[in-house]
């Protein structure tokens, strides 16, 4: 800027992003200005190729005074073909409400939500410091990017290429998207109606299984929170969900066994994944590792099983891109905390601790089993008609033990029994 720079330090940043890794950087050249391209390549010789193209024109959007209306557009999709983004402008700083994309060369969006539901927004080809961020206005038209708030499933973690957002009926929001070469910018609507937004549908809100399991019914998966790069709501250690719509479970098994999940109607790109945490408070995805026994992969479908290790602490994630769908998760007995199943009848075992013989009353009982904390069977006792309901425990050590005793009618109950 002042000459014939004679050291680095004379040198201003200009249409570039400071990464390493990237082979190819398209800027905006103006007239008359003079620039100097640093190159470097670890792998030996290479070609070093530059390509004029005359005449580049930024996209019309690339301020926010220009934004791209889309309200009327996205019914219920809409794309913007062709986007060049490497000739885009980048701001001087800003926003700065949860989000600083700093000088970034973005474009602009503004939509004014025509119900509430999801705004979906991808690029088709995200390439070098791609993103896409969400915010809301304090005014209807904003003029410069302080006016803007990044939006609360928006964490501000780059590169990311897609985004899934909740919106509400009248209310502005604006998306800046960035990418490092010419793509499409695709937006789609998913309306509430149906359904509401899942209650468990960030981390932080993460739904306790007890020991009945879980029966969720019609779950709006596409409304759930859908963002997530690096952080936020997807950037788990050992598998990264990303922005597919998703709801979190946790618990913590009392025994040693297998839980099973369920997704009833997954579409499109969907998950069914155990991971475990430091604890039961996490707040952020990123504090997640994905259990070693799934691989990290799309879910097509069925029960799967898990093994699951007293005193572990779990996040069981699921989600599906579209549609609604019933999610159940099914904990062996005894898995969780047994105090929370319920009997069919007033069943008592007595005594409790006990020393040799358990007795039990309150119904005509077919079978009794006796297992360990960890799911092993060690005694099973069939009762036959009229007879003493009593299991003779004098064979096990002390400890504590799970008891199940089913009835005629095939009802079962599992109560804990200390034997001293």
């Amino acid at each position: 800027t002042m000459g014939p720079p004679t050291s680095d330090a004379d040198l201003d940043l200009f249409a570039g992003i400071c990464a390493l890794g990237e082979t190819n950087l398209d800027f905006n050249a103006a007239a008359g200005t003079t620039y100097y391209i640093l190159i470097g390549n670890s792998g030996g010789p290479t070609d070093v190729i530059f390509t004029e193209s005359a005449a580049a024109q930024p996209p019309a959007n690339d301020t926010i005074l220009t934004a791209t209306d889309i309200s009327a557009l996205v019914n219920p999709s809409f794309q913007d073909a062709a986007v060049p983004f490497q000739f885009a402008t980048g701001a001087s700083g800003g926003p700065t409400n949860g989000c600083n994309v700093g000088t970034l060369s973005r474009v602009y969006y503004r939509y004014q939500a025509p119900a509430t539901g999801t705004l979906r927004v991808d690029l088709d080809t995200p390439t070098g410091s791609a993103f896409v961020i969400a915010y809301t206005s304090a005014i209807p038209m904003a003029t410069t990017d302080a006016d803007l708030t990044v939006v609360p499933e928006g964490n501000c973690a780059l590169p990311g290429g897609g985004i899934g957002f909740n919106v509400t009926a009248g209310t502005t929001y604006y998306i800046l998207a960035g990418n490092g070469a010419e793509t499409d910018v695709d937006f789609e609507f998913l309306t509430a109606t149906g359904g509401t937004i899942p209650s468990n549908n960030l981390i932080v809100n993460a739904e306790t299984v007890g020991g009945g399991g879980v029966q969720a019914t019609n779950v709006a998966l596409p409304l759930a929170n859908s963002n997530g790069f690096d952080g936020g709501n997807g950037g788990q250690t050992g598998c990264n969900t990303g922005y597919i719509p998703k709801v979190y479970y946790k618990f913590q098994p009392i025994a040693t066994g297998q839980i099973t999940a369920d997704l009833s109607n997954p579409q499109g790109l969907s998950l069914l994944l155990l991971y475990t945490a430091a604890d039961l408070a996490a707040d952020d995805d990123n504090l997640l590792t994905l259990d070693p026994q799934n691989a990290c992969g799309l879910y097509a479908g069925g029960p799967i099983v898990f093994t699951v290790t007293a005193g572990v602490n779990y996040y069981l994630v699921a989600g599906s891109q579209y549609g609604y769908s019933d999610i159940t998760i099914t904990p062996a007995v005894g898995i969780l905390n047994v105090d929370e199943l319920t009997s069919p009848t007033a069943i008592s075992m007595f005594p409790n601790p006990v020393q040799d013989v358990l007795t039990l009353d309150g119904a005509q009982f077919a079978s009794a089993k006796v297992m360990n904390l960890n799911g092993q069977v060690l005694i099973d006792t069939e009762f036959a008609d009229n007879a003493d309901y009593t299991v003779n425990l004098t064979s096990l050590a002390q400890g504590i033990y799970l008891v199940q005793a089913t009835d005629l009618d095939g009802n079962s109950t599992t109560q804990r029994i200390v034997k001293q």
